[in-house]
């Protein structure tokens, strides 16, 4: 998500998210790509206002996972 915010901030302010939405996230669980959330990366997550990511954001903290988006690919 730090990502995708730095991006849209500093080159492509029309850029949009793929494959970072609930369903991707859930079949990216399914398929055992999740990893553990560290507490630091917690509240940073936390801490995150991305309105385009609000539901991936939700989905990671209510889980307890992340997934790297290159495993999506």
């Amino acid at each position: 998500i730090r990502i995708y915010q730095f991006l849209k901030q500093h080159a492509f302010p029309a850029l949009k998210p793929l494959n970072m939405d609930k369903s991707s996230f859930d079949k990216a669980i399914r398929e055992g790509y999740g990893m553990p959330l560290d507490d630091n990366k917690k509240e940073k997550m936390i801490a995150i206002e991305e309105p385009d990511l609000k539901e991936l954001k939700e989905c990671i903290l209510e889980t307890g996972l992340e997934i790297e988006q290159e495993m999506l690919i």
